[in-house]
């Protein structure tokens, strides 16, 4: 729906977003649901409407983690410096804050937020 050669392809986009939508009431508010929202509408150019989805993976639990952990404050996703218990945190490979994080992280790079970049980096993104 991105191309030129399709006949109408805000249709295409409409249509798209819709199913994406159907797909965000049957998975419920999750991780996962959250990113792929985040990444439909970055994949679009819509970034203003990708980044308050990034930025509730980045508060979500995971996966794994989430009958143990609760959602954290949307505050929490910019918070610096980072309290000791985010840094203990065993690796997690149905975790997508790294993901989140580094594409969030390109939308303000590329939008003149070198300072919220370098946060999310530091915050998200470092072994």
């Amino acid at each position: 729906s991105t191309q030129r050669r399709c006949d109408n392809r805000h249709l295409l986009i409409v249509q798209g977003m819709l199913f994406m939508q159907e797909y965000m009431k049957i998975m419920g508010r999750c991780q996962e649901s959250e990113y792929n929202m985040a990444v439909a509408f970055h994949l679009i150019g819509l970034t203003h409407l990708a980044v308050p989805h990034y930025e509730r993976v980045l508060c979500l639990p995971s996966k794994a983690k989430a009958h143990i952990e609760k959602e954290k404050p949307i505050e929490d996703v910019y918070k610096w410096p980072v309290d000791d218990m985010d840094e203990d945190e065993e690796y997690d490979e149905t975790d997508l804050k790294h993901e989140a994080a580094y594409n969030l992280h390109l939308i303000y790079v590329i939008n003149g937020s070198p300072a919220l970049a370098e946060i999310l980096m530091m915050k998200y993104c470092t072994i």
